[in-house]
């Protein structure tokens, strides 16, 4: 019987994380489809700011709005300078890069600084 409940239980987890498609998303169509939405619903957007987020990538002067549309929600951010000043670091889906640390603690080698809510820089 507890096998019973197990299968009814699984079934539709599977279905809700599939949706409706019945496919499983990548991070891939994931951060594309983000990309895509963003760009639609700001035709004024500049040429360059445009061009970096359909490469996922980031540029100098971008705004955190697109930065997050480029490369999902940072997993931790630091303030310096009363906030006038972030750095985020981004979780491990792609476009991020990350690699395990020596400590066994996550090492997020994907990260950015912005300055009065614009990138200053990035690394991938």
């Amino acid at each position: 019987m507890s096998s019973r409940i197990g299968r009814m239980v699984t079934i539709p987890l599977l279905a809700a994380l599939a949706g409706c498609s019945g496919q499983i998303k990548t991070d891939y169509e994931i951060t594309h489809e983000r990309v895509a939405a963003y760009i639609a619903q700001h035709p004024g957007l500049d040429a360059e700011t445009r061009d970096a987020m359909q490469h996922f990538d980031l540029r100098e002067g971008m705004t955190m709005e697109q930065a997050i549309a480029t490369r999902g929600r940072p997993v931790m951010g630091q303030l310096y300078r009363d906030g006038q000043q972030q750095y985020w670091y981004f979780g491990c889906d792609w476009p991020n890069i990350c690699s395990p640390s020596d400590h066994g603690s996550p090492a997020y080698r994907s990260h950015a600084m912005f300055e009065n809510g614009r990138v200053l820089y990035w690394q991938n």
